[in-house]
């Protein structure tokens, strides 16, 4: 199997200016408005977007549960809802979209939502390449057809800025992976080391199979593992510092750009 070659860095800088001329660092900009109207509009109308989402995940759950023919199978689909239902949490949390921002220090995590995204985008272009010499054509016999045309001429211009704003993200990644693999190492090795415990013993006692034991005992027996909880506790609260920092400063720049206009 033929292995893609690994390019220089002065080919990477080369690939991400050619995608800043294409104009990737002025659409980022149009996308986070957009992604900001989002979680605005989404909030404003429906307020309980999050708990409906998770009804359709455990309706999906449901489903592909039936299907399970083993517990390995089953493990794997609860382990996988939960996922999605953390990170669809997580936006809400941080009014982000998952695949244009990075949490924690989770860049491989990112990388494979801009490659996912980039898939997306491109079969997007094919389908818009395709379409436009018909309706073109069309639009000749049939002055209907016309407005189709600028639609799908608007549709494969903003799927080109996607690939290429989701290239411009990537060759930034990849030119620095190393240095990226290693800080992210690093943060997953410190929370594991801290904290990891804490949900083992909590994990433990929850998943207990025994029907006989009450929920209050339950909970005395997390309790005793003080020294756990304690480490769990601060995980808690520096997230909740972190959240919070992180509210305040997408306001404070919504604020600047209001009373200083448009940057």
């Amino acid at each position: 199997m033929k292995k893609d070659r690994v390019l220089t860095k002065e080919e990477y800088n080369k690939r991400i200016k050619r995608c800043e001329r294409l104009g990737a660092k002025q659409f980022a900009k149009i996308v986070k408005k957009v992604e900001r109207l989002k979680f605005k509009v989404m909030k404003k109308v429906f307020p309980n977007y999050t708990k409906r989402v998770n009804k359709l995940f455990d309706r999906r759950e449901e489903k592909l549960l039936k299907r399970c023919k083993t517990e390995e199978e089953r493990k794997k689909i609860k382990e996988e809802i939960a996922l999605q239902k953390m990170l669809n949490k997580r936006e809400d949390n941080y009014e982000m979209n998952r695949n244009y921002h990075v949490f924690r220090h989770r860049f491989s995590e990112l990388l494979n939502y801009l490659n996912y995204n980039k898939a997306v985008h491109l079969r997007g272009m094919i389908i818009d390449t395709v379409a436009l010499p018909i309706l073109t054509t069309l639009s000749f016999t049939n002055p209907i057809f016309i407005p189709l045309v600028a639609l799908d001429l608007v549709s494969l211009a903003v799927n080109f800025e996607c690939v290429n704003l989701q290239n411009y993200h990537i060759y930034r990644f990849e030119k620095n992976k190393d240095i990226i693999e290693r800080k992210e190492q690093r943060a997953i090795k410190r929370t594991q080391e801290n904290y990891t415990e804490g949900v083992k013993v909590i994990n433990k006692v929850i998943e207990l199979d025994d029907k006989t034991i009450s929920d209050t005992e339950r909970l005395q027996r997390i309790e005793t593992n003080k020294e756990e909880l304690i480490k769990l506790k601060e995980l808690i609260l520096k997230e909740k510092e972190r959240r919070t920092s992180t509210r305040k400063a997408i306001a404070e720049a919504s604020r600047t750009k209001k009373i200083g206009g448009v940057s």
